[in-house]
């Protein structure tokens, strides 16, 4: 069982508590001691998201490879904060960050960002992203710090989905924190005004 902590990542194995923590002398531990999300892939491969990037945890050397996007490429922000992980089938990740959607390739080991455009409406409306989740039809749900977008297969553009119930502040119902898909495939949300459900 692993835990993610502000003060680095913990493994229970019924016997004792091993702790992992960033050593800025060893290229091989945590990159950063603050744990977002966690995401175990198709291979066995678990991955860590932390508030200093990206970490791929091997479970013979228990070691980690760090990733994170480079820092000498236009347009790249500075935080790289990983709040939550999911996958891109088998060819790589999504990731929900504090600077937009952000792709993970594992082939390239390279990210692709998606980012809020002013200028053009079908963009995500809001780089702050707390939630992700897949539905049985491809489609990617992104809870976001101003509402849902979904994003369909093979597209790169969004759909935005106004939460808007009566009698609840539209502003924190639409500050959406966590996101889950029932048994009954209906999607279920959470925010800062509490559980609503989109059927």
């Amino acid at each position: 069982m692993w835990f993610g902590t502000q003060a680095g990542l913990a493994r229970y194995d019924a016997y004792r508590m091993t702790i992992y923590k960033s050593n800025p002398r060893d290229p091989t531990s945590l990159i950063d001691n603050y744990v977002l999300s966690a995401f175990e892939d198709a291979q066995g491969g678990l991955w860590f998201g932390t508030k200093g990037g990206l970490n791929r945890y091997d479970r013979l050397t228990q070691k980690f490879t760090r990733y994170a996007p480079d820092q000498s490429t236009p347009d790249t922000s500075s935080n790289r904060t990983v709040a939550v992980i999911v996958k891109d089938g088998t060819r790589g990740l999504w990731l929900g960050t504090e600077d937009g959607l952000k792709r993970f390739d594992f082939s390239t080991r390279q990210f692709t960002a998606l980012r809020h455009d002013p200028n053009d409406p079908a963009s995500i409306r809001d780089e702050r992203i707390n939630a992700l989740v897949h539905d049985r039809h491809g489609n990617l749900w992104i809870g976001t710090a101003s509402g849902l977008d979904r994003m369909q297969p093979g597209l790169t553009s969004f759909d935005h989905i106004n939460i808007d119930i009566a009698g609840r502040s539209k502003e924190k119902q639409n500050i959406v924190r966590s996101l889950l898909i029932g048994a009954d495939e209906q999607l279920w949300i959470g925010s800062d005004h509490g559980l609503s459900r989109l059927s």
